[in-house]
């Protein structure tokens, strides 16, 4: 998918908390839980949607980022490399020919590529929506896709080592949703308040 969003609730910008930023500039970061770090969409597992002239995929200017604004040798002294929450399949599911296969080509491509400045994963699962609809991010498909990142993990002995596994699918199910796929804002807020 290049060069477009359709992620309406993402709010995609950069969110970085830090104990001092977030004191003078009157910015909520979970009331300093978090030394350092932030929020960063990315709305598919490989895109273009954010380019730079030293790389093609939005994937690998958010691992640059992280790179040389969080993995400081200082920062990795005193606090270890950051702590990387990812989950995705739910637009990618929506992108036109994708296959479950290319998906998960495009989850090693995500997790290959922030390897090196994570130092552990969180992998959330997708959400679904009980309701029966024209839409295929059904229970099953998302389970399925889910299913396969799982695979992913297992089959990798260093990708298992430093990842996680949130399967929030299920509790999905029974909270009010935005629109068919997307969550209502305080599940993300509830969701968020766990890390």
């Amino acid at each position: 998918n290049e060069y477009c969003s359709d992620c309406s609730g993402c709010q995609t910008h950069f969110l970085e908390c830090s104990f001092y930023s977030a004191a003078r500039e009157n910015i909520h970061c979970g009331d300093h839980k978090r030394i350092y770090g932030g929020y960063m969409t990315m709305e598919f597992a490989k895109d273009r949607e954010m380019q730079t002239p030293d790389y093609g995929f939005t994937q690998e200017n958010i691992a640059s980022y992280i790179s040389q604004i969080w993995n400081t040798p200082e920062l990795v002294r005193d606090w270890g490399k950051p702590i990387c929450v990812l989950g995705d399949g739910n637009h990618d599911i929506l992108l036109e020919g994708i296959t479950r296969d290319d998906f998960l080509k495009n989850v090693l491509f995500l997790f290959n590529t922030f390897q090196p400045v994570c130092g552990h994963f969180i992998w959330l699962s997708n959400t679904a929506n009980g309701r029966e609809s024209e839409y295929p991010q059904t229970i099953k498909s998302m389970k399925s896709w889910d299913s396969g990142v799982k695979s992913l993990i297992r089959s990798d002995p260093e990708l298992q080592k430093m990842s996680s596994f949130v399967d929030v699918l299920d509790a999905s199910l029974n909270f009010p949703h935005a629109d068919f796929i997307h969550m209502e804002d305080r599940w993300y807020e509830e969701l968020g308040a766990w890390f």
